[in-house]
């Protein structure tokens, strides 16, 4: 794509503990695929997907960075410019969920950005025999203002969703938004610029609430 195609380029990142299905969302959203015997992510993998937004052609750039410990110092850079993250657990392995606090620490510190977007994403809520409750996991989210929504990449629920909608409360922050436009479509000094009028009245998708809601399929 060239550097002229896109009005917005958001970096998400895509974080959590290994084998809860990061790459498995990610492959979901990019290209409608699913393989059920993905391989870990070994350091980072990276995609791009062009999507049109509030009539604005936005260039997604998602990083599914590594869950295994021993990749930590080495993913820690990726956060740099995120405008979101999408913080996922595996719905039927509470341990998982339980270091949800470690993972959210972490993001929050590397990316400095106090607005940054956060999406708590329950993946694998096509099991049956779960360990996390969704009471529990939206009294979470909640309690540390995440947007919250339980998904499925084997089945294909709710992934665009998750993605979608932390597009959306980025675009909901002038100011974060502003952070994320192309350096092509800036304007000069004294006019008024691209992100901040496209901003002005915010949609809202209904299935989030202010300050981190959650959404449901």
């Amino acid at each position: 794509m060239d550097n002229e195609d896109y009005d917005y380029q958001i970096k998400i990142v895509v974080i959590g503990e290994t084998q809860v299905g990061k790459s498995s969302l990610l492959l979901r959203f990019v290209d409608d695929t699913f393989d059920p015997h993905q391989p870990t992510t070994i350091g980072v993998d990276f995609r791009a997907k062009q999507v049109d937004f509030r009539g604005r052609n936005v260039r997604l750039t998602v990083w599914d960075t590594a869950g295994q410990e021993r990749f930590r110092t080495l993913t820690s850079s990726y956060y740099r410019g995120a405008a979101g993250v999408i913080l996922v657990y595996d719905i039927s392995r509470k341990p998982t969920f339980d270091i949800l606090n470690k993972w959210l620490a972490e993001a929050r510190d590397s990316i400095g950005d106090s607005d940054a977007v956060v999406m708590l994403v329950g993946n694998k809520s096509d099991i049956e025999d779960r360990q996390v409750t969704t009471d529990e996991a939206q009294t979470y989210a909640k309690r540390e203002r995440l947007l919250f929504v339980e998904a499925s990449a084997k089945e294909s629920k709710c992934v665009d969703q998750a993605f979608l909608e932390t597009l959306e409360k980025v675009f909901d922050q002038p100011a974060l938004l502003e952070k994320c436009l192309n350096p092509l479509k800036k304007t000069s000094p004294g006019q008024q610029s691209t992100a901040q009028s496209d901003v002005v009245q915010p949609q809202s998708s209904g299935s989030s609430g202010e300050g981190g809601g959650c959404g449901f399929c």
